[in-house]
């Protein structure tokens, strides 16, 4: 049984190609059988969907997942969604106008993910929500986020570009939000007027000296760690 889930309309294409799934709240739980697949498939269209749930994504029906297309109407990611899809390589989620929050460990481990776009209404990237992500190379934070929440790209060791230089909005970067992102470029936060708040370990130790920070936040050796 599918919980948490009714599905209008739904198709799929045979020996796991494609699954066009159109429903308000995507499915957390499926089997091979339900789909008529004769694995999981390595692509999933969501249409009309409003909220990807806890763990929608985590379960070994979902192992060869590849691409999502997410649905232009989505509001929110939730807890652990993608956690661990480990062929998952682009999540672009710019057409999602109304996409708010990406939930904790969202998108957690998932260490093909190569490629990263985020829509200009996101509010909040809550804990770890792209931990561990070792291929992701960059990352352009958009205008209406104000929290950057612990750990958010922690341990993403291939990423070389965060771009925060439109981060009008931004409030918080959190505790080890960058930690362990060792090949990381000098970062500008110089338009990010309205940040008050970095948590201690927020910046890999290499960026110490190399980071442009907004007129009068004061600076403090303890957001950077090792």
């Amino acid at each position: 049984m599918l919980d948490h889930c009714r599905f209008p309309a739904w198709s799929a294409e045979p020996n796991g190609g494609t699954l066009r799934l159109t429903a308000t709240i995507c499915p957390k739980s499926a089997t091979t059988s339900e789909f008529g697949l004769t694995h999981g498939p390595a692509n999933v269209i969501l249409t009309s969907c409003r909220r990807i749930p806890s763990c929608a994504f985590v379960t070994r029906f979902w192992g060869d997942l590849q691409k999502c297309t997410f649905s232009d109407e989505l509001q929110a990611i939730d807890d652990q969604a993608f956690y661990g899809r480990d062929l998952l390589k682009v999540v672009d989620l710019e057409r999602c106008a109304s996409l708010s929050v990406i939930g904790w460990n969202a998108f957690g481990s998932c260490n093909a993910l190569t490629s990263l776009r985020l829509p200009d209404a996101l509010v909040r990237i809550e804990d770890a929500a792209f931990t561990g992500c070792r291929k992701l190379s960059s990352v352009k934070l958009t205008p209406m986020l104000t929290h950057l929440g612990p750990h958010a790209f922690r341990s993403c060791a291939g990423l070389e570009v965060a771009d925060l230089s439109g981060c009008r909005s931004l409030e918080t970067i959190a505790t080890g939000a960058f930690q362990g992102c060792t090949a990381l470029q000098p970062i500008d936060l110089s338009s990010c007027a309205s940040l008050v708040s970095i948590g201690v370990g927020a910046f890999p130790m290499h960026l110490e000296e190399r980071i442009l920070f907004s007129p009068g936040l004061p600076r403090s050796s303890e957001w950077f760690a090792w």
